[in-house]
């Protein structure tokens, strides 16, 4: 039913600056549409419309400092809006219609170290940080019509919802593990 559209991309790039460096560019999207409209007569209408997308992207830096210790950080950003529309207009019946948006973004740093001194114990540490803002609209509008209009029920139920939260996050890590055996490790963290 009704007239779906769909794409993607990905992208992905890798490049060495010398023996100890590598870059690592990427990027994903995708966008997914739907348009939905029945009609039965003219007085009788129904349509749906969708709208979704989300937009990834990083840079990636793998460094081999020496043979015991390399560290890795990438840095994300993320973008994912969607819309809605819904509207049904039956006027024996009922007006109605929604608007929806929605919006999310997200701005990520991340870096981890890894220290390998031996054949049997490695430590790692790292920290990673987020920024996230989000954008959310709703709206909603009855207007009912015919018998409940004649009985006198028509106390529409208007919505309006604004919310923009927002907020970071961030965390850290060490980690020490130990072969003690063959068969036994130890990991502190």
């Amino acid at each position: 039913l009704g007239q779906p559209s769909y794409s993607d991309l990905f992208v992905r790039v890798t490049a060495d600056a010398g023996a100890k460096h590598r870059f690592v560019v990427g990027a994903l999207s995708f966008d997914d549409d739907i348009l939905l409209t029945l009609k039965n007569d003219p007085v009788d209408r129904q349509e749906a419309i969708g709208d979704t997308n989300s937009h990834q992207a990083w840079l990636k830096v793998e460094s081999a400092w020496s043979d015991a210790l390399s560290s890795t950080t990438l840095l994300t950003t993320t973008r994912f809006p969607s819309t809605r529309h819904e509207s049904v207009a039956d006027l024996d019946e009922l007006v109605g219609t929604v608007d929806d948006w929605r919006e999310l973004k997200v701005l990520g740093l991340e870096q981890s170290w890894r220290y390998q001194p031996s054949d049997r114990q490695l430590w790692s540490a790292g920290f990673e940080a987020e920024e996230r803002d989000a954008e959310y609209r709703y709206a909603s509008l009855v207007d009912r019509r015919g018998l409940l209009a004649t009985l006198g029920g028509t106390a529409p139920p208007l919505r309006n919802v604004a919310l923009t939260p927002d907020g970071d996050s961030y965390g850290v890590y060490l980690e020490d593990r130990v072969r003690l055996t063959d068969r036994l490790v130890a990991d502190l963290g």
